[in-house]
């Protein structure tokens, strides 16, 4: 059976919290279907999302992704390495 991979991102340095990584932490509880639900927290790195992804991913065999976020633009920050997602 496919299982379902949910995201979220964790807060950025100096916030306190992300409303999307809020907001997946809050779906296990509400989650009716028979369908698997696996939810994480990203880090908001462009390399530490993907590393974290990709990791999933292999663990999860034939998964629907959703990706949830806040920001309505992502850019390479090129003061932090490997970038920040805004």
């Amino acid at each position: 059976m496919p299982r379902v991979l949910l995201t979220g991102f964790a807060p950025d340095a100096g916030d306190a919290a992300n409303p999307s990584g809020d907001a997946v932490r809050l779906v296990p509880a509400l989650w009716g279907r028979r369908e698997p639900l696996v939810v994480d927290v990203l880090p908001v790195t462009f390399s530490g999302a993907a590393q974290r992804l990709r990791a999933l991913i292999a663990l999860i065999a034939r998964a629907l992704m959703i990706a949830a976020r806040t920001a309505l633009d992502v850019r390479e920050d090129a003061a932090a390495p490997g970038g920040t997602l805004h």
